[in-house]
Formats: C-alpha cells, sequence, structure tokens
C-alpha cells in the first residue's frame, strides 16, 4: 500500500470566455477532502486500462534536478503559472472547454511526486433553498462550472516521480490535434494494452485484407482468441495468440512475429482488467454493402448451429440466423 503526502496544491481556472486564465495566488488547504479526492485520482490513473507510462525524466524542458526544489512553495508556484499558460494557449487555439487545473505536490513512498489534472466544466442540475417565516421553497439551479469527482475520467491528467522520472497518463485525444502530453512532456509514451492489441488486430487485417469468409474468419479468430486469454488469465500475450492462430501455417505465422517484432510488440505479456473492453472483444459487427449491420456473439461465427454464411451460385453471400425464439426491437 503507497503512503501518499500532500505537500502543496494550487487550483487555477482556464476560463476561456475570459481570453486569459485566471490565477490563483495562494496554495489550496490540505483538507481531509483533497487529501482523499487525489488519493482516488492516483489509484484511477494507476490502474486504469488507458494509463501510458514513460521512463523519461523531462516535464517541458524542465530537468529533473530543478524539479526537485518545487517543495519550495515559491518555485512551485512560478512553474504552476508557466504550466497554465501553455495549457490555456493549447485549448484557445484549438477551440477547448473551459477548465480548471489542479496541481499538485506529493510524496508518494518517499518520492517527490508532480501531479497534474485538468478538470473540464460540467453542467449539472443542484437545489437552491429559500426559506423565510411564511414559507420553504426549493428550486432548480443549473451550474455550467461543476468538476468531475474523483471517479471520473478527466481529457487530461499525469503523475511524474521526480526521483525516478516515472510518468503515468491519461489523455483524451481530440481529432485533428496534436495531443497535449507532446507538447508539455518530453517524453516517449508507451502504447497502452489496448492499444497494443489494436496494432496487433491492425496486423491481422494486413495479412487478411480481403472480405471473403476464410480471411474474415482469420481476423475473427484473433480477437477470439484475444477475448478468451483475457477472460480466463487477465493478460494476453500476443505472440502466444498468433502461434494458435497459425500453428498449420508456419510461414504466415513467421510475417505475424516480423510485424509484431517491427512495431514493439513481441515478447510482451499485457493485462487488461477492463470488463467492458471484455465485452467488446465477444462481439463481431458485420456490414453488408447495402447497408446492414449486425453485430453477432463472435462465437457464433463459427456455429452453424446460430448462423450459417452460404455462397450462393452468382457469388453473392447469404447470412442465415437460426434457433430464434424471440426478436426484440432496441
Amino acid at each position: 500500500m503507497e503512503t501518499i503526502e500532500l505537500k502543496t496544491a494550487i487550483l487555477h481556472s482556464l476560463d476561456m470566455n475570459l481570453g486569459m486564465p485566471v490565477v490563483s495566488q495562494v496554495e489550496l488547504e490540505p483538507t481531509d477532502f483533497l487529501n482523499t479526492y487525489l488519493q482516488k485520482r492516483l489509484q484511477r490513473l494507476a490502474g486504469s486500462d488507458n494509463c501510458k507510462t514513460s521512463t523519461a525524466s523531462g516535464i517541458d524542458g524542465v530537468s529533473l534536478d530543478e524539479a526537485l526544489k518545487w517543495s519550495e512553495w515559491q518555485a512551485f508556484y512560478q512553474f504552476t503559472l508557466q504550466l497554465l499558460q501553455k495549457i490555456f494557449t493549447y485549448r484557445q487555439s484549438n477551440g477547448g472547454q473551459s477548465a480548471d487545473v489542479l496541481m499538485a505536490l506529493l510524496e508518494i513512498d518517499r518520492h517527490l511526486s508532480l501531479y497534474v489534472g485538468v478538470l473540464d466544466y460540467r453542467s449539472s442540475l443542484i437545489h437552491h433553498l429559500q426559506q423565510d417565516e411564511r414559507q420553504t421553497r426549493l428550486e432548480l439551479v443549473e451550474y455550467q462550472t461543476t468538476l468531475p469527482g474523483a471517479s471520473a475520467g478527466l481529457s487530461f491528467e499525469f503523475c511524474t516521480d521526480l526521483f525516478t522520472g516515472l510518468t503515468q497518463l491519461i489523455e483524451k485525444k481530440e481529432k485533428g490535434f496534436t495531443p497535449l502530453s507532446e507538447l508539455l512532456l518530453n517524453q516517449q509514451f508507451e502504447m497502452t494494452p489496448k492499444e497494443k492489441i489494436k496494432a496487433a488486430q491492425k496486423i491481422v487485417q494486413e495479412i487478411h485484407p480481403s472480405d471473403d469468409l476464410t480471411e474474415m474468419n482469420r481476423r475473427v479468430e484473433f480477437k477470439q482468441k484475444v477475448a478468451e486469454s483475457l477472460q480466463e488469465k487477465e493478460e494476453v500475450n500476443l505472440e502466444e495468440v498468433f502461434e494458435e492462430i497459425y500453428v498449420d501455417d508456419p510461414s504466415t505465422l513467421f510475417e505475424a512475429k516480423a510485424k509484431l517484432q517491427d512495431r514493439g510488440l513481441d515478447q510482451q505479456r499485457m493485462v487488461v482488467t477492463s470488463s467492458a473492453y471484455d465485452a467488446k472483444l465477444k462481439k463481431q459487427k458485420l456490414v453488408t454493402d447495402s447497408g446492414i449491420s449486425i453485430v453477432l456473439p463472435i462465437d457464433y461465427m463459427h456455429d452453424q448451429s446460430h448462423v450459417e454464411f452460404i455462397t450462393n451460385p452468382d457469388g453473392s453471400l447469404s447470412i442465415l440466423l437460426k434457433n430464434i425464439t424471440h426478436i426484440y426491437d432496441k
């Protein structure tokens, strides 16, 4: 169990309507609530399947030796202002929404660490109580600047161990824009396990690009083997998956392993605990050239008692669904 001690923290605002950040000039009170909030955020960060890691030792050009001095309040405060301006400029140029930025120095297992989280504003309802001698009145009030809770996902947050340089990052990518992490953190991050599985899935698609049944079944088999491994062991080794798929096809196995090696995906055992991702792997979506979409349990793809793919004399395909007792409108 990690021991976490809050050294100092500050909250600044990115109000995009003002055209400039709103800067706090004093540190946050080290309340039990703030301690608990940060601990939960760190637990969520470290335990997420979307967490990327790096072992570099730079934060926007600041060296590790300088970073260790941030425990002094004034130095830390000046650093937060520089970082805040860079995040604001990024959001302003990319049309980003308003948010608060929480920055904290923490001692985690005797190592000084920096935490930064961008808390995007949310619209939510609260009640407002008005009470006088004659009556009590409750009204609904919409607040536009409520913040995400400790267990909610953030668009951008990271924690860097200032002694080892280990950085953990979660970032929601904005389509068409350079990721914020590339501008702030001078680090190369490893892909998440889900990104690695997706990259391996792309290799299978490259090897089997055709949409005929034989090629499609190879792509389906990859997803099936990954799902089975995650269900049984909560982890997957991509080389072992390819060995199972191509056990009778040495030349294709050699090609697949070579592609894994080229992309740095070989000899890696990856843990994925997300039940939602596991469920996604167990489904296969088919889309016909006429625009019909069918989502099937992946096990049914090779089970002719439930689904049969029929090649017609003219070369077209028919899909026959069997043993159906009810059809629901969803």
